[in-house]
């Protein structure tokens, strides 16, 4: 979900736009996702639809791909019966993992068409900051996270920067 992204989006352009000058794909839902714990899809139903005009003209995507989440809600807490002792929401790391996965797709078929290859690629959520600064050059051996932000160990969703092969198999 695009969350809170209109808000957000001066920092986004500031700290990832301008800065790295990036090929932007988006892969999201239709709606914005606002999240609410009460709620059986753990976002609230009401939430603002996506105006995909609107985002397009801000992140001037490569490509940009908006489904209906409600077409997959039934598949994905399906799979996510086999995960019940995970820890945290199973239905939604399904969810992210789907649409990381078509905007993977996305990259590799602008590769294909436009001959582009990729040597760093930053996946960040639309709804959250970093606090501090973000190194000046990166060392793409590494594969760049930041520890979970729900205090709960190991690796969360806010961003991920490394080369291709890392981020896009990660």
């Amino acid at each position: 979900h695009l969350r809170c992204w209109k808000q957000n989006f001066p920092y986004i352009e500031k700290t990832f736009l301008n800065k790295y000058n990036p090929d932007v794909f988006i892969s999201t839902w239709e709606n914005e996702g606002w999240w609410q714990w009460d709620v059986p899809k753990g976002f609230y139903a009401g939430s603002p639809f996506i105006n995909e005009a609107e985002v397009a003209n801000a992140f001037k995507p490569k490509f940009m791909r908006t489904e209906t989440y409600d077409n997959y809600d039934n598949i994905f807490a399906q799979r996510a019966t086999r995960y019940s002792n995970v820890m945290g929401w199973p239905k939604n790391v399904i969810s992210m993992m789907y649409k990381w996965t078509d905007v993977t797709n996305l990259m590799r078929l602008h590769q294909s068409i436009h001959g582009v290859e990729y040597d760093m690629v930053i996946r960040y959520r639309s709804d959250l900051q970093i606090l501090g600064d973000l190194p000046e050059e990166y060392d793409l051996n590494n594969f760049y996270i930041v520890y979970n932000h729900y205090n709960q160990g190991g690796l969360n969703d806010v961003i991920y920067i490394g080369n291709y092969d890392q981020v896009t198999k990660a």
